[in-house]
């Protein structure tokens, strides 16, 4: 828009240069303007240099504008904010009528993996936003710096009688740089908007994980205290446990099964690295433990567990689970205990007297 007057007014332009005193026609316009786009003290733009500012801050202000596009990561999290925000409500009232108190362990842990997903989630939108945020609050400032410059340059040519092809060309300037300022603010304040709604929903978040953590800690002072009766009482009464409770904790299980593979995403990558580092240790200690062991026939037994790297590794995986996964459902200990007498019913018997270890397998179907 801004370049088409340009064009037009160029010549005049030209001969208006040429007519002012100290204006040199055969040095590049470049080499005499310095950059818009650098940070400097406002101040007014000679009349001889109105059509190359111009057209420096023409092309500031494409940039500017291609920057204003739709940002796909603010518009995903525009989109999925409402649902989030309707399910947290839910969530929130669910969690509000309830008396944390009376809740099990096992449900306290399913209710803080479900608001730990949303808080996690609500995390990450706020960073996106932030940075969105911080871009356009930097892009509103130079295009201030810009208006200020040309208002003072308006103000100039009217008060030094600037020829009238300079003053149109300022005014278009002008206008152009007041548009892109309301496109931004546009922009700008949705994504403040966004950000307000989100920090909203965190905080609810944050207080009910807070409340369900001090359930957790007052829940844990009673961990010898059964959930539910034995086994034998259920086969021997039958009608206090139905098939629709069966079918629902089967269905929390999986629920709390994939909250949990949602959450543990993050901590993935560090937990391979450890468990690659102890491997390695393994590897290395089985060379070291074989040549003690022919030194030392006493060591023989113990040497052996170190012939089995890959159960002493899932071992100690399953071991080590708390220190990358500190809130873990029932339902994956429950699982990691099952999966732990494979690396152990291949290790203990390497310790104990061969007359111990029928009783160990023994202990082992108890187990289960």
């Amino acid at each position: 828009m801004i370049m088409s007057s340009i064009g037009k007014t160029r010549i005049a332009a030209l001969f208006l240069a040429a007519a002012l005193p100290g204006t040199a026609l055969a040095q590049d316009p470049a080499e005499q303007v310095a950059d818009t786009t650098a940070v400097e003290a406002p101040s007014d733009i000679a009349a001889a240099d109105v059509v190359v500012r111009a057209g420096q801050s023409s092309a500031a202000l494409r940039e500017t504008r291609s920057r204003l596009a739709p940002d796909s990561d603010v518009e995903s999290v525009a989109e999925a904010l409402p649902g989030l925000a309707a399910e947290i409500g839910e969530l929130l009232a669910d969690t509000s009528s309830m008396a944390p108190d009376q809740l099990t362990r096992r449900e306290l842990t399913s209710l803080h993996l479900m608001w730990d997903r949303h808080s996690r989630q609500l995390r990450e939108w706020q960073t996106t936003l932030a940075e969105r945020a911080q871009g356009l609050g930097q892009e509103l400032d130079s295009l201030s710096r810009m208006r200020e410059r040309w208002q003072i340059t308006a103000d100039t040519a009217v008060a030094k009688d600037y020829p009238a092809a300079a003053i149109d060309i300022i005014g278009q300037v002008q206008a152009s740089i007041d548009s892109v300022i309301a496109e931004t603010n546009v922009r700008f304040d949705t994504v403040l908007s966004l950000q307000n709604s989100v920090a909203e929903l965190r905080s609810g978040a944050t207080d009910a994980l807070e409340l369900i953590q001090e359930a957790q800690a007052q829940a844990q002072l009673g961990i010898f205290t059964p959930e539910s009766p034995p086994l034998w009482q259920a086969i021997t009464h039958p009608g206090e446990l139905t098939w629709e409770q069966v079918s629902a904790s089967f269905k929390q299980d999986l629920r709390e099964l994939a909250l949990f593979r949602e959450g543990a995403a993050e901590q993935i990558p560090p937990q391979l690295a450890f468990l690659l580092i102890v491997l390695v240790g393994l590897l290395l200690l089985r060379r070291r433990a074989r040549q003690l062991a022919e030194e030392d026939p006493e060591l023989a037994s113990s040497a052996r567990i170190l012939d089995r790297p890959y159960s002493a590794l899932l071992l100690v995986a399953l071991l080590t689970m708390r220190l990358f996964h500190p809130q873990l459902p029932i339902v994956v200990i429950d699982i990691a205990r099952v999966l732990a007498l494979i690396p152990a019913l291949r290790l203990l018997p390497a310790l104990v007297l061969p007359a111990l270890r029928k009783p160990l397998y023994g202990f082992a179907v108890l187990w289960l």
